[in-house]
């Protein structure tokens, strides 16, 4: 799994998750102020070839966010 951060609409930051597992495996992203409590926030299905992308939009206000994918 790699994260890149950038290139949200109208001036928000956007993390980019990418990672590969098995071919249609469900992943759900989670995602945490203080890494005590979760929350999922979505879900992606890697392709056939295991590899997977998705982007998340920074909450407004929050100076951090952990992130964390489970199955």
């Amino acid at each position: 799994m790699s994260a890149t951060q950038g290139g949200g609409p109208a001036g928000l930051d956007r993390v980019t998750i990418t990672g590969s597992g098995q071919p249609a495996a469900v992943f759900h992203v989670e995602a945490s102020a203080e890494l005590l409590f979760w929350t999922r926030i979505n879900s992606v299905t890697a392709g056939i070839s295991g590899a997977f992308t998705i982007a998340v939009d920074q909450t407004p206000g929050l100076p951090e966010r952990f992130f964390r994918l489970t199955r």
